[in-house]
C-alpha cells in the first residue's frame, strides 16, 4: 500500500514536471526565444472539433461545457480491444461491468441510462439488469466525443451525466483525395483471452454517390485472467460486427445518408454478467448460453442551402432492434427443461434540428432548435411466458430544444437553452385494477445558461448552470417476480412461534438451522423522476507551435458540482423470515427495490496534453465525490480518485513509443452498498507499454503494425464500482493496411 501511494506521489510530481515543461505557454519573453528558423515552419495544426455541445461543429475553445474528444490517432495508440480501454482514461469516466458484454458508462457517479449513449447521433436505449449497452466494434469509428455535466437541453431526458457520442467511419475515412475505391484491413491479437480479430473496411466514390461495406470478427477462446492469473470465468465471447452506409448529394444543398449496422454476439456467460460467479452452485443458476442480435437502421437528410445562413437543417430517422436469448446451461433440480428467457427491446426515434446564424442589430446570435420523438417497446419472457422481471411495457418521449448563444462582445458569449420533454409509460397490465398499475404522463422544463470569455485566441473561462432530469426506466418502476435465489447460504438459529430463538434443552444452546435466501424484485409505481441542478465552472489554453514547430498543447481544467433531487438507487429491504416445516432449510425473504433520495455530486477534473513531431506527454486528473444529502458516506457507485500520465516518443517520423501510467486510489463503501453487491476497492498503479510502426512510403498505401503491454506488472485490481478484477497483464500486436 506505501509504495502505491509513493508513486501516486511520483506521477502527480510528474504531472507537474509536464506542466512546467510547456511552461513556454505564459511566458511571453519565453516563446521569443523560438528558434527563428523554425517559425518559418510554424504550421497551424487542426483545432478539436466539438459537435455534441450544441448539436453543430466548433471548436473547443468555444464549447463552454467539459468535454474530451477521442480522434483515430488516439485510437491507434490505446490499440483497445473493449470500450473500458477506449474510454478508460477519460477524466470523470469509467467503463464498468467487467465482462466485455457487461460494460456500461459511469459519468461522475452517474451510471446507466443517467447516461444517453448514442452512435451516429441515434440514442441506445437498450437497458437490462447486469448487461451492457455497448453494441460497436471499437475498429468502426474514427471519433469518440465524451460530453459531461447536465446536458439535457440538447440530448433530453438521461443526460444527467452526460452524452457518448459514438461516430462510425464514413467513406470520406477510407478514401484518398482523388480516390475511386479504397478499402482498409485489420489482423489483431490480444493476449488476454487469446482474442483474434480480422475487419475488412471497403469504399467507393462514383461521382456524386458514396458506399462503405465493413465486417469485423472478434473471437476469444480463453477466458480474462486477473493479476493473480485466475480466470474471470465465463468472459470469452466472440461477437460479428457489419455496417452498410450509402451518402449521395443529388446537389451541393443536399445530403442523404443511408445505413444499416448489426452486432451479433455469442458465448457462456452469467445471466448476471458483471458480477462474480466463482460459488460453484451461484454459477450452475446464473450460467446461460447467450445470443444476442442488434441492428441499427438510419435515415439522414442535411439541407445546406448556400448563402443561406437561416437554414441549416438535419433531419434522422432510426430504428434501433435488440433481441437477447439467454438458455440455462444446466438443468436444475425439479425442472424438467432448461430455462430460456429472450428479451426485445426496440427504438423508433426522429430528430429534426436546424441552425440559423443572424444578428440582432450589431450582435451576432447562433440558434440551434429542433425536435424529437422516440418510443421504446420492452417485451420478455421464460419459455413463452410473460417474465416479470423484466416486464412487458412501452415509453414515449416528445420534446422541443432551443439554445441561443449570443456574442455580447468579441471576447464574450452568452449561450442559453431551454428543453420541453413530456413522457408516458405505458406499464404492462395497467387494465387490471389488482396490479395497481396506471398510465404515466409527466413533463419536464430543462433550462442550460453558460457564458463563455476568451481573453485571447488561446484562452478560454467559462461557466454554467442547468437543470436535468432523467425519467425512470421501465424496470426500475415495474420489475417483480424473482430476482435471485441463495440456497445453503449459511446458519442461523431456528426462530419459535413466540417469535424467540428455539434453545436445545441438552446444551441450552440455540438451535442452529441451515437458511435459503429468497429476494423477489418489488415494482414501485410512486417512484419519481429524477431533477438535477447542476454547476461548473472551466478554463482551457490550446496552442500550436509553442515551443517549437508543430507542436500543439491543450490545457483544461474543471469543476463540477450537482444537486439530484429524487436520485434512483436500489436496496435490498429485509421482508420477512419463514421457519422451516419439518426438514429443510428456513428462509430469509428480501426484496430488490427502487427509492428516491436526495443526492450530491462534485468533484475536480483536469486535463494536459502535449505532442511535437520528437516527443509527447498526456495527463488526466479525476476527483469525483457524492453522497446522500446530508450524509458523510460517500454513494456506492462513484468512481475512484484517478491520474493517469502517458509519456512518449517519436525517434522518427515513421514510428513512436511510449508508456503510460495509472494510479487510483482505494474506496471504501458502507454497509448497505456491500449489501447492493458493492465492495471495497484497493489502490493500484498500472504501467501500458505502447509503440506505432508505419512502413510505406506510398501515400495510396499504408501500413500500420502496433505493438503494447497492457499492466506490465500483472497488478491484481479493479475498477470501482466493478464488483469483478480487471484484466491482468496483456500482449497486443496489430496491423492495419490501408490500400
Amino acid at each position: 500500500m506505501s509504495s502505491t501511494k509513493s508513486l501516486a506521489s511520483v506521477l502527480v510530481l510528474v504531472f507537474g514536471v509536464n506542466l512546467s515543461i510547456c511552461k513556454p505557454v505564459w511566458s511571453q519573453e519565453q516563446r521569443s526565444t523560438v528558434d527563428d528558423t523554425l517559425l518559418d515552419d510554424v504550421v497551424e495544426l487542426p483545432e478539436v472539433t466539438v459537435f455534441g455541445a450544441a448539436r453543430d461543429g466548433r471548436d473547443l475553445l468555444d464549447t463552454p461545457s467539459a468535454v474530451t474528444v477521442i480522434d483515430g490517432a488516439e485510437m491507434d495508440r490505446l490499440q483497445p480491444s473493449a470500450h473500458g480501454g477506449l474510454m478508460g482514461d477519460t477524466p470523470g469516466m469509467v467503463i464498468q461491468g467487467g465482462r466485455g458484454v457487461a460494460q456500461e458508462p459511469n459519468i461522475r457517479g452517474f451510471q446507466d441510462e443517467q447516461v444517453v449513449v448514442r452512435v451516429d447521433g441515434a440514442r441506445q436505449n437498450f437497458d437490462l439488469q447486469h448487461r451492457g449497452r455497448f453494441f460497436v466494434d471499437l475498429i468502426m469509428l474514427k471519433q469518440v466525443e465524451v460530453l459531461r455535466g447536465g446536458a439535457s437541453t440538447m440530448f433530453g431526458s438521461g443526460a444527467l451525466g452526460g452524452v457518448i457520442s459514438l461516430d462510425t467511419k464514413d467513406a470520406s475515412d477510407i478514401l484518398k483525395p482523388g480516390e475511386t475505391w479504397g478499402s482498409e484491413v485489420n489482423v489483431g491479437f490480444h493476449g488476454q483471452g487469446s482474442e483474434a480479430l480480422r475487419a475488412i473496411t471497403g469504399a467507393v466514390q462514383k461521382g456524386d454517390v458514396s458506399m462503405l461495406a465493413f465486417f469485423s470478427q472478434r473471437l476469444m477462446y480463453i477466458d480474462l485472467v486477473d493479476g493473480d492469473d485466475n480466470p474471470i470465468l465465463d468472459s470469452a465471447v466472440d461477437n460479428l460486427n457489419g455496417m452498410f452506409k450509402l451518402a449521395w448529394e443529388p446537389n451541393s444543398d443536399q445530403e442523404i445518408l443511408l445505413d444499416w449496422r448489426i452486432y451479433v454476439d455469442d458465448g457462456q456467460v452469467p445471466n448476471t454478467a458483471n458480477r462474480d460467479t466463482v460459488d460453484a452452485d451461484l454459477r450452475e443458476s446464473r450460467l446461460v448460453d447467450r445470443d444476442l442480435n442488434h441492428q441499427q437502421y438510419r435515415f439522414k437528410w442535411n439541407y445546406m442551402p448556400f448563402n443561406n445562413n437561416l437554414v441549416n437543417l438535419s433531419t434522422l430517422i432510426y430504428y434501433n432492434s435488440t433481441r437477447s436469448e439467454e438458455r440455462r446451461v444446466s438443468l436444475l433440480s425439479g425442472e424438467n427443461k432448461r430455462r430460456l428467457d429472450t428479451t426485445d427491446i426496440s427504438t423508433v426515434g426522429a430528430e429534426i434540428t436546424n441552425l440559423s446564424d443572424f444578428h440582432l442589430g450589431r450582435m451576432p446570435v447562433t440558434l440551434a432548435y429542433g425536435l424529437e420523438f422516440f418510443k421504446d417497446d420492452h417485451k420478455a419472457t421464460r419459455n413463452g411466458e410473460d417474465r416479470l422481471e423484466s416486464p412487458t411495457a412501452q415509453r414515449s418521449l416528445h420534446a422541443g430544444f432551443a439554445q441561443a448563444d449570443f456574442m455580447v462582445h468579441p471576447e464574450i458569449t452568452l449561450s442559453s437553452g431551454l428543453r420541453y420533454d413530456a413522457f408516458n409509460l405505458d406499464p404492462p397490465d395497467h387494465h387490471d385494477p389488482e396490479k395497481n398499475f396506471s398510465q404515466r404522463d409527466e413533463s419536464a422544463l430543462s433550462p442550460w445558461l453558460a457564458l463563455n470569455w476568451q481573453p485571447s485566441d488561446n484562452l478560454q473561462f467559462f461557466t454554467s448552470v442547468s437543470q436535468a432530469f432523467r425519467a425512470p426506466t421501465l424496470t426500475e418502476i415495474y420489475a417483480q417476480g424473482t430476482h435471485f435465489r441463495i440456497e445453503n447460504a449459511g446458519q442461523i438459529p431456528n426462530i419459535g412461534r413466540d417469535g424467540r430463538p428455539m434453545i436445545d434443552p441438552v446444551t441450552r444452546r440455540p438451535i442452529m438451522v441451515s437458511f435459503d435466501i429468497d429476494n423477489q424484485f418489488m415494482p414501485n409505481p410512486d417512484l419519481q423522476s429524477e431533477k438535477a441542478t447542476q454547476m461548473e465552472i472551466g478554463t482551457r489554453y490550446q496552442r500550436s507551435n509553442v515551443a517549437m514547430a508543430r507542436d500543439q498543447l491543450l490545457l483544461s481544467a474543471n469543476a463540477y458540482y450537482s444537486a439530484v433531487d429524487n436520485y434512483i438507487e436500489t436496496y435490498f429491504p429485509e421482508i420477512g423470515f419463514t421457519s422451516p416445516m419439518g426438514p429443510g432449510n428456513a428462509t430469509i425473504n428480501t426484496g430488490t427495490a427502487t427509492r428516491n433520495v436526495n443526492a450530491v455530486l462534485y468533484g475536480f477534473e483536469a486535463e494536459m496534453a502535449y505532442d511535437s513531431p520528437s516527443w509527447f506527454t498526456s495527463a488526466n486528473l479525476t476527483i469525483p465525490r457524492g453522497s446522500e444529502h446530508d450524509s458523510s458516506q460517500q454513494l456506492g457507485n462513484i468512481p475512484q480518485d484517478r491520474l493517469s500520465v502517458t509519456v512518449g516518443l517519436k525517434p522518427g517520423p515513421k514510428w513512436e513509443i511510449g508508456l503510460r501510467s495509472t494510479v487510483a486510489g482505494e474506496r471504501d463503501v458502507s454497509d448497505a452498498d456491500g449489501d447492493l453487491g458493492f465492495a471495497d476497492t484497493e489502490s493500484f498503479a498500472t504501467f501500458d507499454l505502447f509503440a506505432n510502426l508505419r512502413l510505406s512510403d506510398n501515400p495510396s498505401s499504408d501500413v500500420l503494425v502496433s505493438f503494447g503491454v497492457d499492466n506490465i506488472t500483472n497488478q491484481k485490481y479493479k475498477l470501482h464500482p466493478n464488483v469483478l478484477n480487471s484484466p491482468g497483464r496483456s500482449v497486443k500486436l496489430g496491423t492495419r493496411l490501408t490500400f
